[in-house]
């Protein structure tokens, strides 16, 4: 396969690499397949469908349109590594029930995803930087991974954004660079000092209404009166509508809430505090009833990986 001429796809054109006769669970590599760059001019797509093992694309891929570059990535496979180095001024979308973990070189404009799971980097060590000034979209799939900054981020309805990584995330673009509308964030925390916050000097903020995800590592060690700046702004405006947005957690007996009085200095910052069911109780059954609820919180009665304490 070496030596061949670059691929160009244009008007749609996608090639397809489908798996379903092939037997055995040997790596498939697209690099050694086609061994030839792809150039994209406009719409196109590759798809890669029922391997039984994962498959690597490591060719280079460029953008070469004048505007509206778009490769959609069709990973119906269960991993799909994308190693390639990636050029040129366009968008990335990932569909396909698949997880694709990108780890090549270079960058992407743009960041799509429908379907599946897409991942930044392979581990804290090894974290990707293709999407560090990427206008990221979040319509209907998971961003995961690690890495130290994106471009701006947009969650909307059925979009997951969940970095892996516990630390300061640098959101590089203008205007509004994070919004979530209808989706969901999720907030990786090693203890109270490093957990994952995203940070803009002068861009702005719009949480309208979505689903924020607290998750602490079991030796966390948070306690009431902690509080994590999940998004922050310096000189930009932070619009939130915290009536509807809700907040989970996975640690009993306690629970975040906004505070509200930091939304004026352009942060959403999340507090712990204690839960008490017995507050408001009116009658010895709903004091009993709150009794017993806090006990049970904080004896672990509920099990590992479910998120609770869904209150504002």
């Amino acid at each position: 396969a070496q030596g061949r001429e670059a691929t160009t796809l244009k008007d749609g054109g996608t090639i397809i690499y489908d798996y379903a006769n092939e037997k055995g669970a040997k790596n498939a590599s697209l690099g050694s397949l086609w061994g030839a760059e792809l150039k994209v001019d406009g719409q196109g797509g590759l798809t890669i469908a029922n391997a039984s093992a994962p498959v690597d694309v490591a060719d280079a891929i460029s953008f070469v349109g004048a505007e509206n570059n778009v490769l959609t990535l069709d990973a119906s496979s269960p991993l799909v590594y994308v190693k390639s180095a990636i050029s040129g001024d366009g968008t990335l979308k990932k569909t396909g029930y698949g997880t694709a973990i990108m780890s090549g070189t270079d960058a992407v404009s743009g960041l799509t995803v429908s379907q599946g799971v897409l991942q930044l980097g392979e581990s804290a060590d090894a974290p990707n930087a293709q999407a560090a000034n990427a206008a990221v979209v979040l319509n209907g799939g998971t961003l995961t991974g690690w890495t130290d900054s994106l471009g701006s981020v947009a969650i909307g309805r059925g979009g997951n954004l969940a970095l892996a990584k516990a630390g300061r995330v640098d959101l590089t673009g203008s205007g509004t660079v994070f919004s979530l509308d209808g989706g969901k964030l999720g907030v990786a925390v090693e203890n109270a000092d490093n957990y994952t916050n995203y940070a803009t000097t002068d861009g702005d903020v719009s949480l309208s209404k979505g689903s924020v995800y607290v998750d602490a590592a079991k030796d966390a060690g948070l306690k009431a009166g902690d509080a994590l700046t999940v998004v922050s702004t310096e000189n930009g405006k932070m619009s939130a509508n915290v009536d509807n947005l809700l907040i989970y957690d996975n640690i009993a007996g306690n629970r975040f809430v906004v505070d509200r009085d930091a939304l004026s200095n352009g942060d959403f910052t999340l507090k712990m505090q204690k839960v008490d069911y017995t507050n408001g109780a009116t009658s010895s059954n709903e004091r009993e009833i709150g009794g017993y609820l806090n006990g049970w919180l904080d004896n672990g009665g509920l099990k590992d990986g479910v998120m609770v304490n869904c209150m504002k």
